[in-house]
């Protein structure tokens, strides 16, 4: 006959429970009981690839994780129903990305049995947000989100003066300049605008400026998303920004392009135009007036409700109307 000393109990991360009881008469005599108990057991758990994300405007980008649930709940099998990304805001309930229409047509997902991809492509800086997972299981309060996220950082180009001096003969300027941006990839590739057209594809650029001239660079392969226009010799310049540089839009419905100008001559006329149905005739270039053509005239708007900023308003947008303006 044993009487019990003292019980001790303890547990470890694997869930073993341990009863010792030691046990003292006519000598030493110990007897050790053991209870193992092994939970087949995952945590809710989300691992993203990268926390911090920096991406230059007009690019694609993508975020990866991985997932984790537990497979069973209180004798429930755990049944994944939905898992999308959401752009995290405090307070804010999760809205899946595919039906946001801010990202129509730029979202796609590939999520395999515990892996999840998010690419988002032709990126603007309003995209800049942290994103994060969310699983939604069959489980009662078994919707789970994935903390920290991913922090999207979105920037475009800008164009820096890193050396200017006089012309000594001439209202000019001599720049040095170089393309910069906040995300700039490893061994870019640049292309320089000079009044609108392509100049130089070096690093830096050098050269001469007067009243009239602007310059713009982009990082290839995003041309489209070139920055800014600067003037190089003061100020004032002849230069036109437009506010997006790529639209997409569903057929049917009203689009609006817009611009913002300055000029430094006396102007004569001003028009938006395709360039694509533009042509070269001898000596000029035969621009393809938008506001001349009669098969648009119902549908194409040219509005100019304030000084230096003009919008073309395309209604009833046809398949057709795809191009650059």
């Amino acid at each position: 006959m044993c009487s019990s000393d003292h019980v001790t109990f303890s547990n470890s991360e694997t869930n073993r429970m341990t009863m010792s009881v030691t046990t003292a008469v006519s000598g030493i005599v110990v007897i050790v009981l053991s209870i193992s108990v092994v939970h087949s057991w995952r945590e809710w758990e989300v691992t993203y690839t990268s926390t911090e994300i920096c991406a230059i405007k007009g690019s694609t980008v993508e975020m990866h994780c991985t997932y984790t649930y537990p497979p069973r709940i209180n004798s429930i099998s755990t049944t994944v129903q939905n898992i999308f990304w959401f752009i995290y805001l405090p307070n804010v309930e999760p809205v899946d990305l595919r039906i946001d229409s801010k990202y129509a047509g730029r979202v796609w997902y590939h999520c395999g049995t515990n892996d999840c991809t998010l690419r988002i492509t032709d990126l603007r800086e309003s995209d800049s947000a942290v994103y994060r997972l969310r699983l939604i299981t069959n489980q009662p309060g078994g919707n789970y989100t994935g903390s920290p996220g991913v922090s999207l950082s979105v920037t475009g180009v800008e164009v820096q003066t890193i050396h200017k001096s006089q012309c000594l003969t001439h209202w000019c300027s001599k720049l040095e300049m170089q393309c910069h941006s906040n995300c700039l990839p490893h061994h870019s590739s640049y292309i320089w605008y000079k009044n609108g057209h392509m100049t130089s594809t070096e690093s830096l650029y050098s050269g001469y400026f007067y009243s009239e001239d602007s310059i713009s660079c982009a990082i290839k392969p995003h041309e489209t998303f070139p920055s800014p226009s600067v003037c190089g010799y003061n100020q004032y310049c002849n230069r036109v920004n437009y506010t997006e540089r790529r639209i997409c839009a569903f057929k049917g419905s009203s689009v609006n392009i817009s611009c913002t100008y300055y000029h430094t001559d006396p102007v004569v006329s001003k028009l938006w135009f395709r360039p694509d149905r533009s042509h070269w005739l001898r000596t000029h270039f035969l621009l393809w007036d938008l506001s001349k053509d009669s098969q648009h005239a119902d549908r194409f708007q040219f509005l100019e409700r304030e000084k230096g900023r003009s919008t073309l308003r395309i209604s009833d947008l046809r398949k057709t109307d795809s191009a650059e303006y």
